[in-house]
C-alpha cells in the first residue's frame, strides 16, 4: 500500500495508487460481464474461417438423405461457366454440412482442392438439423416470373438444359381454355360418341362392322 498524504484538508494519494484502482474497477467490469479471457477463447470456437482444402480432407455425410445426383451435371456446368463462387461448408472434422452436390461436381471436374468454411463447435444436433434445413428451406422459395423472364433475356446458359417454368412464345399463343377455339385457326365443330365396352376382338369387330353398316363414324380403341 503507497502512503496517503493529508494537506490543508484535502488529502492526495500516489498516481500508481489510482491507477491501480481504476484497473482493479475495469477487471471486475470485465469479468462480471464475460469479457474474460476466458470467454474469449470459447467464443473464438464458434468461428467461421474460410480455408484451402484438400478434396481428400473433406468428406460427405454419410447419412445424406438428399438425393443429388440428377443436380450434378448441372453444378459442373455452372461451376465451368461461371467458376467456383459458393464455398463448401464443412465442421471441424471436415464433414459436410452444406454443398454435397459442389463437392460431387468438383471431383467430376478432377479438381484437387477447394475453398470452404468451416464452422466450428455446433453441437451434434444443430448440424443434422442444419444439413436439414439448407435443403428444404429453398424448396420454399418461387420465381417471379415476369423479372426471372427478364433477367433471362440474352443469357446464353450452354449446354444447360433447365426448365424455368416459362413457356414459349409459340407455346404461350397456342394454349387456350378448354372448348375455348376462337383464337383458333382451325374449325372445330361438337361430336357426341358413346363408349361401348365388349367382351373380346371378335365381339369388338361384330359392334364396329354393324356400326359402320349403320353410317356410324367408329374408331377402334382397345384398354
Amino acid at each position: 500500500m503507497g502512503a496517503v498524504i493529508f494537506l490543508e484538508g484535502r488529502f492526495w494519494a500516489p498516481r500508481f495508487l489510482l491507477c491501480a484502482a481504476a484497473w482493479s474497477g475495469l477487471a471486475a467490469v470485465a469479468n462480471a460481464t464475460g469479457g474474460g479471457h476466458t470467454n474469449e477463447k470459447e467464443s473464438s470456437k464458434m468461428d467461421m474461417q474460410l480455408v484451402t482444402k484438400k478434396l481428400t480432407e473433406i468428406h460427405p455425410y454419410k447419412r445424406n438423405p438428399r438425393k443429388n445426383e440428377a443436380a450434378v451435371a448441372a453444378v459442373m456446368e455452372s461451376i465451368q461457366q461461371c467458376t467456383y463462387i459458393a464455398p463448401i461448408i464443412v465442421d471441424e472434422d471436415g464433414i459436410i454440412l452444406a454443398g454435397d452436390t459442389r463437392y460431387r461436381a468438383l471431383k467430376r471436374l478432377k479438381r484437387k482442392e477447394a475453398e470452404v468454411i468451416v464452422k466450428a463447435g455446433l453441437s451434434e444436433e444443430q448440424k443434422r438439423k442444419y444439413r436439414l434445413l439448407d435443403n428444404k428451406t429453398n424448396e420454399l422459395a418461387g420465381w417471379d416470373l415476369d423479372l426471372l423472364e427478364g433477367e433471362l433475356e440474352g443469357l446464353d446458359f450452354g449446354g444447360l438444359d433447365l426448365d424455368w417454368g416459362l413457356g414459349s412464345g409459340e407455346e404461350a399463343a397456342s394454349s387456350e381454355k378448354a372448348g375455348d377455339f376462337s383464337q383458333s385457326e382451325f374449325e372445330y365443330s361438337q361430336q357426341y360418341g358413346v363408349t361401348v365396352i365388349l367382351k373380346d376382338e371378335a365381339e369388338q369387330e361384330a359392334c364396329y362392322n354393324k356400326l359402320r353398316g349403320m353410317g356410324y363414324d367408329c374408331r377402334v380403341v382397345t384398354v
